[in-house]
């Protein structure tokens, strides 16, 4: 497949055909070809076959890599807001809400609609861990 008439950051794109226009935003418009869900080339604008995915100057970004969060932490705000927005309250909001609400079924419930949300929204790699504490 390729994907025809993409805007690209240019500062993204490592070996982009010569001639290839950028915006004064720094976007570069081109075709992408995509193999066995990888890129398989970059061509210039108008360069790939009919028929494909036509995106007129829609964006296309890389993949989003979340290299360190707490997933178990997550989607606690409803029933333990952060009181001042700082690090200590959130560490105390979490484990407050740990103390009254964390059980095996409620972490996975919240780590669950984290990884589901996170790809939905572009991310590919998630590195997390447990941050718990005894009795959990």
């Amino acid at each position: 497949m390729t994907l025809r008439d993409a805007s690209v950051p240019a500062c993204l794109v490592d070996g982009a055909p010569a001639g290839v226009p950028t915006d004064r935003e720094g976007l570069a418009r081109l075709d992408i070809r995509i193999e066995a869900g990888k890129v398989a080339a970059l061509l210039p604008p108008g360069a790939g076959p009919d028929g494909d995915v036509a995106l007129d100057g829609g964006m296309v970004w890389p993949g989003f890599v979340d290299l360190h969060t707490h997933i178990d932490k997550g989607h606690i705000w409803p029933r333990a807001e952060n009181p001042d927005g700082t690090f200590d309250g959130a560490l105390n909001a979490a484990m407050q809400d740990r103390e009254r609400h964390w059980t095996a079924k409620d972490v996975a419930t919240r780590m669950d609609w984290s990884l589901r949300a996170s790809y939905a929204h572009g991310t590919v790699a998630i590195r997390t861990h447990l941050d718990s504490t005894a009795p959990q």
